[in-house]
């Protein structure tokens, strides 16, 4: 049965850099071996903060880029529906002191609450800022 993975920003960098840590790198590799054949779902958001300037300008890291997501199994996930409430809770995390999490991470989070999303696994190299609203929906974490 196939499964919907989200991916976050630094999967996609360690898979794709090859001067990432080494650790993040193979793990990024032996990861990507098992969602092969899933859906991969990649808000634009990770997109945007992936291609970076830093990225922008490498490229051997673009072709890399390129070539993971021009997969059949990648899938763009439209991030409208989150973006004002998105930006309220950065703001509100600022103001009243909680919990910072940077924007895109504020949208994944949003996107794993949606229960209109299927998801089944999210991979991350952060996994303290997801694993309270992962266990909320029984999302995997890698």
């Amino acid at each position: 049965m196939t499964k919907n993975i989200l991916l976050d920003t630094g999967f996609l960098i360690a898979l794709c850099d090859p001067t990432d840590e080494q650790k993040r790198r193979e793990n990024a590799v032996s990861l990507y071996e098992l969602i092969e054949k899933q859906n991969v779902i990649i808000p634009w958001p990770i997109l945007y903060e992936t291609f970076r300037t830093k990225y922008s300008r490498k490229n051997n890291v673009l072709v890399l880029f390129e070539a993971f997501l021009k997969k059949n199994n990648v899938h763009y996930l439209d991030d409208s529906p989150y973006r004002e409430n998105v930006y309220i809770q950065v703001i509100d995390s600022y103001n009243k002191q909680k919990k910072r999490y940077s924007m895109v991470d504020f949208v994944i989070r949003e996107i794993i609450a949606d229960i209109n999303v299927k998801i089944d696994y999210l991979i991350t190299f952060n996994q303290k800022d997801f694993q309270d609203i992962c266990s909320i929906r029984q999302i995997e974490i890698y």
